[in-house]
């Protein structure tokens, strides 16, 4: 059975996937990704101006999973990070929602 994963992009890799310049992604393998599963990809802003979900998402279908097991390969700020998967994407949809805005009263 596929599964489905949402999952939050920060704006630079997300721009590069909208565009279709970015056809692969790092990640942490705490999901137990496979070939066919479904990634809805939402852009995420961490904190550079108004934090949270921009609106924009995508719509993507892993066709390939490169599992990273045989030892901890990738360092994140010093740390290595085991159990790391490559996975190459296929993307299927793209949609631009507006986001309501916040903290304004009537």
């Amino acid at each position: 059975m596929q599964g489905v994963h949402d999952l939050k992009v920060w704006p630079s890799y997300f721009q590069d996937m909208w565009d279709g310049n970015k056809v692969s992604d790092v990640r942490k393998d705490d999901r137990g990704y496979f070939c066919g599963d479904r990634l809805v990809l939402r852009e995420w802003n961490p904190g550079d101006g108004p934090a949270g979900f921009t609106g924009r998402h995508l719509e993507a279908i892993i066709t390939h999973v490169q599992r990273m097991d045989v030892e901890p390969i990738i360092s994140i700020m010093g740390r290595q990070v085991p159990d790391v998967v490559v996975l190459s994407l296929r993307i299927t949809w793209r949609e631009q929602r507006p986001q309501p805005q916040m903290g304004l009263g009537r």
